[in-house]
């Protein structure tokens, strides 16, 4: 189809060569007056129209396509300068939201990590918080008490990585925005202390979602 196309634009230009132009013009005055001009003229004639023929079928489809590639350009250009000036930029969430986001993030990590906790013992043969260095006596610990000893230790260390530091500079710009009270002094403090128990865990991710009720939506 597209040398068909291109074939049907040679012959317009091969006609229009041949039968028009100085040079045609010319040779026909002469011829016109008496002169013989000898076939071979014509047949030069009409081969170097053949050339030229080509050449102009050939820069009109250049030209065709240097239009379309202009205009393309041009559309991209304007839907770029559509679309900086549309430009959606993000949504900053408010202090409420943040809160009630990493609330609800944090009690979703501790029903989580609680589908999978061992059967906790009564009693755990440790010191203080550190429930891997201050073993009493490693000897008598038995599975039971080494499986809640690990999922304890793995619960706070995934928190502390996941969560900690979101938690102290949420809490700040709570305390800042002037929101107080006993639950707020205390989620300030468990964001600075490191907690033996995995339950204070679901307590402070409560006690965030009843300070974000205090926090103004706007």
């Amino acid at each position: 189809m597209a040398f068909i196309k291109f074939l049907s634009r040679v012959c317009v230009h091969w006609g229009a060569l041949v039968t028009g132009g100085f040079g045609i013009g010319l040779l026909s005055t002469y011829q016109g007056v008496g002169h013989q001009v000898p076939p071979w003229v014509y047949w030069s004639i009409a081969g170097v129209a053949v050339f030229w023929a080509c050449f102009f079928a050939w820069l009109d489809e250049h030209k065709t396509a240097e239009k379309a590639l202009a205009e393309k350009n041009s559309i991209e250009q304007d839907m770029r300068q559509q679309m900086a000036s549309l430009q959606i930029r993000p949504v900053v969430p408010t202090l409420k939201e943040a809160a009630l986001k990493i609330s609800r993030e944090i009690l979703d990590f501790y029903y989580a990590r609680s589908k999978d906790a061992p059967e906790l013992p009564e009693y755990y043969p440790v010191y203080g918080n550190d429930s891997t260095s201050m073993l009493r006596d490693l000897a008598e610990l038995n599975q039971q008490q080494i499986d809640a000893i690990t999922y304890k230790t793995e619960t706070k260390e995934i928190y502390e990585y996941k969560f900690r530091r979101e938690l102290r500079e949420l809490v700040l710009r709570i305390k800042e925005s002037g929101v107080t009270g006993e639950d707020v002094d205390s989620l300030a403090g468990f964001t600075e202390e490191t907690h033996s128990e995995v339950f204070m865990i679901k307590v402070m991710a409560s006690d965030l979602a009843t300070i974000a009720d205090r926090i103004p939506a706007s």
